[in-house]
């Protein structure tokens, strides 16, 4: 599908949207641009049931294919409005594709992977084993479907606990 609209129309539209709540703009974590990639922001909807509309998809989440990619926006949505004065939420992402879906700053620093699969295997995604390559000291958490688990390395989280 062509738009045809040129990139200053299209930035104006999503500031529209971004200034009116309707979509939030994560904007990449790096401390080596040469390594990590991106100046794209990822884009959530502050609401997954306008989400839902945009695709004209309400069909039960067990039966969408997009399941993960929905609840990671409603993990989006409860990080976004639990956010303290001075935190702030990324993504990240490496040259190689390798990433980690929210990366939180401020008085705790945590990487959070989000992964809807039901019982996860209690294993450390690529992603965070990656980050945590680089960031040693970022608290490492895989919000999960069903899974609660606290070990060394990861802390494991059902998602209505985010």
């Amino acid at each position: 599908m062509n738009l045809q609209l040129s990139n200053r129309s299209i930035r104006r539209y999503l500031s529209i949207l971004e200034n009116s709540f309707i979509i939030h703009a994560l904007t990449p974590f790096h401390s080596n641009i040469r390594k990590e990639l991106t100046k794209m922001p990822k884009v959530f909807f502050g609401d997954t049931g306008l989400r839902n509309f945009a695709l004209r998809n309400f069909t039960e989440l067990s039966y969408r294919p997009d399941k993960g990619s929905l609840f990671e926006n409603a993990i989006f949505g409860e990080l976004y409005k639990n956010l303290g004065v001075i935190e702030q939420l990324f993504f990240w992402r490496t040259i190689s594709k390798t990433g980690v879906d929210f990366i939180l700053t401020g008085e705790q620093n945590c990487a959070l992977e989000v992964k809807f699969t039901p019982n996860a295997r209690l294993k450390q995604p690529a992603g965070l084993r990656a980050f945590s390559k680089t960031y040693p000291k970022f608290k490492q958490i895989v919000v999960t479907q069903d899974l609660f688990d606290i070990n060394e390395e990861l802390i494991f989280l059902p998602g209505w606990m985010v």
